[in-house]
């Protein structure tokens, strides 16, 4: 009888621990997949700027390199990744995004 007491617990303790696990694989996986999205969202800033510097200075690609640095910039704060990278690589990330956030002036 008294083993069954010890065993209820136990029981229900192990349920506990195999949904905390699954709660933590749940949430690596979503942190891997932002990372993964993020490194690739990067790679495109920075082959943007390579061509903006080789020439190809053309709205629509100042555009995308500004669209990407503000998309990059996002992602970083919503997943609080500030301190991971160096303060002039988040500067240069706020500068384009300010950029994208500007409004147009209104058409006269």
């Amino acid at each position: 009888m008294f083993i069954r007491y010890l065993l209820i617990p136990l029981a229900l303790a192990l349920m506990s621990f195999d949904t905390v696990i699954d709660d933590m694989i749940d949430r690596t996986e979503r942190q891997l997949a932002t990372q993964t999205e993020l490194k690739t969202l990067m790679q495109e800033l920075q082959q943007e700027q390579t061509r903006f510097t080789e020439g190809e200075q053309t709205r629509t690609q100042a555009s995308r390199m500004v669209a990407l640095a503000d998309q990059i910039l996002k992602m970083i704060e919503e997943s609080h990744y500030e301190t991971l990278f160096t303060p002039s690589y988040i500067d240069e990330l706020r500068f384009l995004s300010s950029i994208a956030n500007k409004k147009s002036p209104a058409p006269p």
